[in-house]
């Protein structure tokens, strides 16, 4: 998880003056990342996953908020955030390969 806020803080953050200004949304997050690795890591996680990752990290909603756009239960955004960021660096990793 650790290394998707570094890079998004590294990366993403000095790239644009304001993360909104992005030209991104939920189904084209992977447009976030300048470099090949990282898009393609990005675009081969589920549109749920990016969903919720554009909501909570992009748009900076809370957990109530991005539940009620995916029609989800509350607890289960933390669990799809946690697993959007595995599979992220899995994704990344084989990139790397």
């Amino acid at each position: 998880m650790k290394d998707f806020l570094d890079y998004k803080e590294k990366h993403i953050a000095k790239s644009y003056d304001n993360l909104e200004d992005l030209d991104v949304g939920y189904n084209s997050l992977e447009n976030a990342f300048t470099d090949e690795k990282h898009f393609n890591a990005m675009k081969k996680i589920s549109p749920l996953e990016k969903e919720v990752l554009y909501f909570y990290e992009i748009k900076m909603l809370d957990t109530g908020e991005i539940a009620r756009i995916t029609k989800k239960k509350k607890c289960e955004i933390p669990k799809l955030w946690k697993s959007a960021i595995k599979h992220f660096k899995e994704n990344l990793e084989n990139e790397r390969r």
